[in-house]
């Protein structure tokens, strides 16, 4: 399958990334990025730019994120030399963070920032929806402090089959160098990719645009041999 930068950019879709600390940032922007800045695609994604956590991420897909993307819930705060809104999203036991609403905090107001993003969350979460049925992207997500027990990632992939057949691929770091880019298929819809490093590293950020790209078309490989 010999595709483009931008059409392997576009045959998947995040659904954010996740920590093991409940509170903390999950770098949920990692996947996003590499879309933006190395496939030069900006795809509209609900999740794109999540840091969301494996059980919150569990439970919005349980209830199609029901009541999630209201404005009563949005909670928006400043970061010191950091130009945009910063958006936490909490309802019941989902909480979301989101590093990047593009909304200038010295521009757009509180108040009409919650309702430009109530109104962009809104579709976003109907074509999340949809895309779901039309089940053609894979849906990928990662945890860059800790590896989700498969049993968690078979929940995960039922979950996405609710409304059609849909992929799922979870990424995690490689123990060896032998591991690096390689994918295992645990079912015709589960697959895990273990790539050589994530862009959270001690004391900085180091994006990882070449190991994005290679596990990327490894999992296109896996999940649709025959193109």
């Amino acid at each position: 399958m010999s595709v483009n930068r931008s059409q392997l950019g576009l045959a998947f879709e995040s659904l954010g990334g996740g920590s093991l600390h409940a509170n903390g940032w999950g770098f949920g922007c990692e996947f996003g990025l590499f879309q933006r800045d190395y496939c030069g695609i900006e795809p509209l994604g609900l999740l794109r730019w999540a840091s969301i956590n494996p059980d919150a991420l569990i439970k919005g897909l349980q209830t199609d994120f029901s009541g999630v993307f209201e404005a009563e819930n949005f909670q928006l705060h400043t970061v010191p030399d950091h130009p945009h809104w910063h958006l936490h999203i909490v309802h019941n036991d989902i909480s979301i963070k989101v590093d990047h609403t593009y909304l200038d905090k010295d521009k757009v107001t509180i108040d009409e920032a919650k309702s430009i993003l109530t109104r962009s969350y809104q579709f976003l979460l109907k074509k999340f929806l949809d895309d779901l049925v039309a089940g053609d992207k894979i849906l990928v997500y990662r945890v860059f402090d800790h590896v989700l027990p498969i049993k968690t990632l078979k929940i995960l992939t039922a979950l996405l089959q609710r409304h059609g057949v849909n992929k799922f691929l979870y990424v995690q770091t490689a123990n060896s160098i032998e591991e690096r880019f390689v994918i295992e298929s645990h079912d015709p819809n589960l697959f895990v990719g273990k790539i050589d490093f994530f862009a959270p590293q001690p004391g900085c950020l180091k994006y990882n645009n070449s190991g994005w790209e290679k596990i990327c078309r490894e999992a296109l490989k896996a999940a649709f041999p025959d193109g």
